[in-house]
């Protein structure tokens, strides 16, 4: 504390972003506690600028050699150790000094530089640095006992040093060491994450999977744990760890993963374990559906809860049927309620999803309740909402809420029932638009069972927010400004006319589908793609060449009638036969229907 001067070596008061005290109780964030402050840690740009001018202020030494290729690259890693939170690295200055060869005095004095800074690193980690429990090892992981035996093990070696060569040795073995800690503390934090989602997946399976599974995981879970605490699995065993594998109970809830490293989902339980997964530090997991899941009778937290899911969720046309959150007899009390809680820079898409949610609290969608520069692409949405919010509920048919500007929702077919007597502020898209969203190429049906629809939008409240192109809606939910009403006994619904919109007035890459004269609805996932010729809708290509024209062009006659015959090379829109005489037309025969197909007539 002694040593920070505002502006010359911390950012005390110059720009936003400010230095962050420290103080002796390493939990305090200001002086009300009555702790000691001991300093400050940077904390922004401004801060890194002038801590990289400062002297002996993060300043870090490296000796290498350069290889026979006489190549040097130097750069800077983040190894992102916290998923899915604002993590960032700060470089200022880079100086490179060549320090010739051993036995020059530069390199002498070099060596002697960067092993004290490699030795104040591991002196660091030997003496200072204290790993979290297990529940909160994103902040800081253990790392192996081992590879503390080794580093202290090399600091003594280091310590010993006096030639070049043994200098330069000792700097390579810490190095590595560095490497191989950073390695270990991240592979520690994923076991223990996955220790507290198999945890967390007991709370959430305990009335489904027999008493001796139950006690199996939850041994299992303490042994990874005293594991993790006391440093005893080894590097490599960290690196390779399977929590299937180690604990077998789990390899029937646990879901594969394929080559791509996305979880394989195709059973209820490994659907609720992946929530588990996600809440547990795996905001970034990556799923595919391989079936249809019916999760009746399975009870049902959302994806995400308590957190922010970040990765690609593709359903591959599957549907998860039958999801309910809460009950008729127990509604839930927290908001965010969908499939998901909130997905912030992720997408889910390829999905059919129906569900009920019964709920005493906001946000509720049909994908999730809160959405961050999401992508929600070619999902078939089903929900049905029982709403005891008195007032405003801000539940939609996708999100509760889109927060973040960037959020597209497209492509998507939305049946959202409306249950809530007491409960106002409904959207059919979005319950809120908080920042820009866009909404395009999507179908809304929205049916009433009981709703106040006061402060409701057909597609998004605050509907300045969302841009809106090509959407329609059956049922007008009050202040509808944005999207296209159409009548739910609407004759386009049949003729394939509202399909051929859908997809943008064109049938090259489609996304909507129906069988004209079976099917009354435009749908997703395969089917028959619907064609535009004339005025009409045709589950068939139209022919339609350009410039049809007739040859093969005969003519005979007898004192009863002239015969004509040609053929056409396409099928052509209009035509007829004229007859002239002296160049003045005398009769025309019109060509019908028939008579303009491909092919020979007469």
């Amino acid at each position: 504390m002694a040593d920070a001067i505002d502006g010359v070596n911390c950012n005390i008061t110059i720009a936003s972003a400010y230095d962050l005290p420290i103080y002796d109780d390493f939990v305090s964030t200001s002086e009300e506690s009555g702790a000691e402050l001991l300093g400050y840690a940077v904390h922004g740009i401004t801060g890194i600028a002038i801590a990289g001018e400062a002297a002996g202020r993060y300043q870090n030494y490296i000796a290498c050699e350069v290889g026979e290729d006489s190549v040097l690259t130097i750069g800077v890693a983040n190894p992102h150790s916290k998923i899915g939170t604002n993590e960032w690295t700060g470089v200022s200055n880079f100086r490179l000094t060549y320090l010739g060869g051993n036995e020059d005095e530069e390199a002498t004095e070099g060596l002697a530089t960067a092993l004290e800074s490699q030795l104040a690193r591991a002196n660091t980690i030997l003496t200072k640095y204290e790993f979290a429990d297990a529940t909160e090892a994103v902040k800081a992981p253990n790392f192996p006992a081992e590879l503390k035996a080794a580093l202290e093990a090399a600091v003594a070696e280091a310590e010993s040093a006096e030639t070049p060569e043994q200098k330069y040795a000792s700097i390579k073995k810490l190095s590595q060491l560095f490497q191989d800690i950073l390695a270990a503390k991240q592979a520690y934090r994923k076991m223990a994450e996955d220790a507290q989602a198999a945890d967390y997946a007991l709370t959430l399976l305990s009335d489904i999977i027999t008493e001796a599974d139950y006690d199996v995981i939850l041994s299992g879970v303490e042994e990874i744990n005293i594991g993790y605490a006391e440093g005893t699995v080894s590097l490599q065993d960290a690196l390779n760890f399977d929590i299937a594998k180690a604990i077998p109970a789990l390899a029937k809830i646990v879901a594969p993963k394929d080559e791509n490293g996305s979880y394989q989902i195709g059973t209820p339980m490994q659907l609720i374990y992946f929530s588990a997964i996600v809440s547990n530090g795996g905001q970034s997991s990556n799923a595919v559906l391989t079936g249809d899941i019916n999760m009746e009778g399975f009870p049902f937290t959302p994806i995400a809860h308590g957190t922010r899911y970040n990765g690609v969720f593709d359903g591959k046309g599957y549907a998860i049927k039958n999801l309910t959150i809460g009950s008729a007899d127990e509604y839930c009390d927290y908001q965010n309620t969908g499939l998901f809680s909130d997905i912030e820079n992720g997408t889910v898409k390829n999905l059919k999803v129906q569900s009920t949610i019964y709920t005493y609290a906001k946000f509720a969608g049909g994908v999730s309740g809160y959405t961050r520069n999401a992508k929600i692409q070619d999902c078939d949405v089903d929900v049905t909402v029982h709403s005891l919010v008195d007032g405003d509920g801000t539940h939609g048919g996708i999100a509760g809420v889109n927060e973040t500007a960037g959020t597209v929702v497209e492509n998507c077919k939305v049946h959202f029932v409306l249950d809530g007597e007491t409960t106002n502020c409904w959207g059919g898209i979005f319950g809120w638009s908080t920042n820009a969203d866009e909404v395009k190429n999507c179908l809304i049906i929205a049916e009433i069972v009981a709703a106040d629809l006061e402060g409701s939008n057909s597609v998004s409240r605050n509907d300045g927010n969302c841009s809106c192109s090509n959407v329609y809606f059956t049922t007008k939910l009050n202040g509808a400004n944005i999207g296209t009403y159409i009548e739910p006994t609407d004759a386009r619904f049949k003729t394939g006319e509202l399909t051929w919109l859908l997809n943008g007035s064109q049938a090259e890459n489609v996304h909507w589908y129906q069988t004209l004269g079976e099917e009354d609805m435009p749908h997703l996932f395969g089917g028959s793609t619907v064609w535009k010729y004339g005025n009409d809708f045709l589950n068939t290509r139209p022919n339609i060449q350009l410039n049809a024209f007739a040859s093969n062009l005969n003519f005979a006659s007898n004192a009863e009638k002239v015969v004509i015959s040609y053929t056409l090379n396409a099928e052509a829109t209009n035509g007829a036969i004229n007859f002239y005489a002296d160049g003045v037309l005398k009769y025309s025969h019109v060509l019908k229907e028939g008579e303009l197909l491909a092919g020979g007539h007469e």
